[in-house]
């Protein structure tokens, strides 16, 4: 009897030894990793100016969305765009207040505040067209 259990004893820690010791073939392939790009905020969205840059600093939308800048920090801001559209400028903006701007055109814009030098970006995407169970558009 001790030496079945000697023998079995062996065999649970050889087993144990070697159960880290596997390797995967090597013509197995890892699947390949993909990223996922981030999907455009449906609605109106909305930016806050704080005492340390703006909140968010960069967002992705659709066309035709409304954003709006509201200020929280102590002071007046006055914000700039520049984009495929050229350049708007929201004007100042008091502590508390807000100001909203509405992107028709798809493309990449930049924003910063005058007064403080933050920066921020918004992508606009053209809208998708909508598809119908059986592929066609709808």
């Amino acid at each position: 009897m001790r030496k079945v259990f000697g023998i079995l004893v062996i065999m649970v820690v050889a087993g144990i030894m070697t159960a880290g010791c596997v390797q995967p073939r090597g013509n197995e392939t890892p699947a390949p990793v993909t990223e996922t790009p981030p999907l455009p905020s449906i609605g109106a969205q909305t930016i806050s100016i704080t005492g340390s840059g703006f909140d968010p600093d960069a967002l992705i939308v659709p066309v035709d969305t409304t954003v709006t800048w509201v200020n929280n920090a102590a002071t007046n801001q006055t914000i700039q765009i520049t984009g495929p559209t050229g350049s708007i400028d929201l004007g100042v903006i008091e502590p508390g207040a807000p100001v909203s701007y509405t992107f028709t055109t798809a493309g990449n814009y930049a924003y910063r505040s005058e007064e403080t030098g933050f920066q921020g970006t918004i992508t606009v995407v053209p809208d998708t067209p909508s598809f119908s169970p059986t592929g066609m558009p709808g």
